[in-house]
């Protein structure tokens, strides 16, 4: 899903909107997610 949505018209519209805003090109990036369960979380991770 992450790789498709750079080929979508609504990306390109959003770089035409937003490049002459920024210092660099934008980018897409995927990430994983980690979940923690239970009481093991550092205290700082909570708000």
């Amino acid at each position: 899903m992450p790789r498709a949505f750079p080929k979508e018209p609504r990306y390109a519209a959003y770089i035409a909107e937003v490049t002459p805003l920024l210092a660099n090109q934008p980018g897409v990036r995927a990430v994983t997610p980690v979940w923690i369960k239970g009481g093991d979380a550092p205290s700082s991770w909570i708000r």
